[in-house]
């Protein structure tokens, strides 16, 4: 892909640091070889229509949360306890954004959000799964 004109916001890639160019410049496209880009772009809208059957579709079987949750629909009601504070909180936290991540329990690949709230893992079938909601030292 070749882009041109102004560079404000990155546009041009990190080819170059010009403020603008006139002439195409080569941009590189960033790839999604392990999917999760596309997991979490499908997560994210989840989370923003609070569509609980798409997901449910995601949710380890193991799902941690602050309070112990014995089904997906315990996880759904509390969310949507004290006025949706936790769907308000789930929200944000996607917002923020993923990053890789680091723990003492090997996961085979894992990502967690950068507020560190909520977290993904690849499993053994190469699907990605939403293992955790809530502040990491619960757990």
């Amino acid at each position: 892909m070749y882009c041109w004109g102004p560079n404000s916001y990155g546009e041009l890639g990190g080819a170059t640091s010009a403020r603008s160019s006139l002439l195409p410049i080569a941009v590189q496209m960033q790839t999604d070889d392990d999917g999760f880009k596309a997991f979490f772009r499908e997560f994210c809208s989840a989370v923003r229509k609070r569509d609980r059957t798409a997901l449910e579709l995601t949710m380890s079987p193991s799902i941690k949360f602050p309070v112990e949750v014995g089904s997906p629909s315990m996880a759904f009601d509390y969310l949507g306890y004290n006025e949706s504070e936790g769907w308000k909180q789930l929200d944000e936290s996607v917002t923020t954004g993923t990053k890789p991540h680091k723990d003492s329990n090997p996961q085979p690949v894992s990502r967690v959000t950068n507020d560190n709230w909520v977290l993904f893992a690849r499993g053994a079938d190469g699907k990605w799964r939403w293992l955790r909601f809530g502040i990491p030292s619960v757990f």
